[in-house]
């Protein structure tokens, strides 16, 4: 069976669903640094509590994909969140459970 899957450009309510949409879009930021740099706060939720859960940050490196793509491997963290962050500018396509 092949699905075909139609991008949309993600925000805040489309995202909202599945979590916490990290931008600085709206957020007025605050002057630091002497005016050197701009702090945007506040921009996600990070709960641990449940199950004496912990906070920890990881950096993953991987390739990037050619399309057409056939998708055949998706994971599902139940009790963890990921923050998908470019380390240089590019684009990238986030698949939701279908």
């Amino acid at each position: 069976m092949e699905t075909i899957i139609t991008p949309e450009k993600v925000n805040r309510n489309n995202f909202n669903p599945f979590g916490d949409l990290i931008s600085s879009e709206d957020i007025k930021p605050i002057d630091i640094n002497a005016g050197y740099a701009k702090r945007f706060d506040d921009l996600a939720n990070i709960n641990t509590s449940i199950n004496n859960g912990k906070t920890i940050i990881s950096i993953f490196s991987s390739q990037k994909r050619t399309f057409p793509m056939q998708i055949d491997m998706m994971e599902k963290h139940p009790l963890g969140s990921q923050a998908f962050m470019p380390m240089k500018e590019t684009t990238f396509l986030g698949v939701r459970g279908l």
